[in-house]
């Protein structure tokens, strides 16, 4: 269980920094968890959501939120 509150708490610290090379990782990574994806889909710069919307682990949920991009990229 440690570990587990430990990976969210790495996770936490990357969604909250301005690392994009590590922000890009987590969105094109397949072990990404869902909440994380959906969490990158909406507060990602174009390029990390771009990883996030070809990640096949993304949730629907956030393709939803994707798709109204009108950013053509």
């Amino acid at each position: 269980m440690a570990t587990a509150a430990r990976q969210y708490q790495e996770l936490g610290s990357i969604l909250q920094s301005d690392d994009d090379s590590a922000r890009k990782s987590l969105a094109a990574d397949l072990e990404t968890p869902p909440e994380v994806l959906y969490f990158l889909a909406e507060n990602g710069e174009i390029e990390v959501q771009r990883l996030v919307a070809e990640n096949p682990s993304t949730p629907n949920k956030a393709d939803v939120i994707l798709s109204r991009d009108t950013d053509a990229r």
